[in-house]
């Protein structure tokens, strides 16, 4: 049994003496709930998944903080896997399909946010593997587009622009081939 966590991006800010790379929001959110369930479960694999920002090879892959929570977490680093290579959702399929196998972790966990979980399902089924759904929260409590309101919030302008993105991506991967419907 394996939970593979997707991750999200990170926030990286980068002066003359140095960068600091923090996870964003999303990747936050499906750490927690990937620690979540390997608590519920018997020691399984953690596999964690996140490259370095496209084009910013001087970043440090988004694993190497998405481990260290683990660790923080109380995770055993032998039961930790790392793909720090991958920079989309393809390429995390691609590039985890071969890991999977040799763990022999089939069915894993998928846990990504909801509003991406489609695509990933999608790409990790073309990659012929058996992926099961386990979505993290799409918002932190207290967040201000949970909270309601008579005026519009400025967080509802990234929920609409993440909605956006994620169905330009969806159209982008099924003319391209990499998607798979149950």
């Amino acid at each position: 049994m394996a939970i593979v966590v997707l991750g999200g991006g990170t926030v990286s800010y980068r002066t003359a003496s140095g960068t600091i790379s923090e996870l964003s929001d999303s990747t936050s959110l499906r750490l927690l709930e990937g620690v979540r369930l390997y608590e519920l479960l018997n020691e399984p694999w953690l596999i964690v998944s996140g490259g370095s920002p496209a084009g910013d090879e001087s970043v440090p892959p988004e694993t190497e903080p998405m481990v260290q929570e683990l660790l923080d977490a109380g995770i055993p680093a032998e039961r930790i896997r790392t793909d720090p290579l991958s920079g989309s959702t393809r390429e995390q399929a691609v590039n985890l399909a071969g890991m999977i196998r040799e763990l022999r972790a089939e069915p894993f966990l998928l846990v990504t946010s909801p509003i991406h979980m489609r695509r990933a399902l999608a790409s990790f089924r073309a990659e012929q593997l058996a992926p099961v759904p386990a979505a993290s929260a799409q918002h932190a409590l207290g967040h201000p587009v949970l909270s309601g309101g008579w005026l519009p919030h400025p967080a509802a302008l990234d929920a609409s622009q993440a909605a956006l993105r994620e169905a330009l991506a969806l159209g982008y991967y099924w003319l391209r081939g990499w998607l798979r419907s149950p």
